[in-house]
């Protein structure tokens, strides 16, 4: 139902522009350094049916997929974090154009990842995507694509 998924949106931003409000509060300035947010995020409220999240801890993905609706931070949170350290490298669809166009830098970009693993590590050596990805078909896409590319655990 397109109503549902609406209300759905609605509550989800609201709550986004609520937690804004607060890290405001806190900070004084308006934000919060990203460090912070990473280290201090809390588990919020999941559906019954899906198992509860945990927190990320030591533990930092090479590869971040965005998903959400439009104006609900994605572009924001993916700005923040790729100025937050320079291992983060940020594909944004709304500057490389279409699917094709945003297709063709996360495969450029996983290669860097790649290439920066051998080195072990350091500039772009990690890899966001900022894209809508509402539907379950576009996250799948590009993960098919995307984890043939990256790094294997040994």
């Amino acid at each position: 139902d397109l109503r549902l998924d609406w209300e759905k949106g609605v509550a989800c931003l609201l709550k986004a522009r609520s937690k804004r409000r607060e890290a405001a509060q806190v900070d004084g300035d308006g934000g919060r350094r990203m460090e912070e947010a990473v280290t201090s995020a809390s588990v919020a409220a999941t559906p019954a049916s899906s198992k509860p999240l945990r927190r990320l801890g030591a533990h930092v993905p090479l590869f971040v997929v965005l998903a959400g609706l439009p104006g609900a931070g994605k572009s924001t949170f993916a700005k923040a974090l790729a100025h937050s350290r320079e291992e983060w490298l940020l594909i944004d669809s709304d500057e490389t154009g279409g699917r094709r166009e945003t297709e063709a830098a996360v495969c450029a970009g996983c290669k860097s990842v790649t290439a920066a693993a051998k080195r072990g590590g350091g500039e772009h050596s990690r890899l966001i995507v900022d894209k809508c990805n509402v539907r379950t078909a576009e996250r799948a896409s590009l993960l098919a694509l995307a984890l043939p590319l990256l790094p294997q655990k040994p």
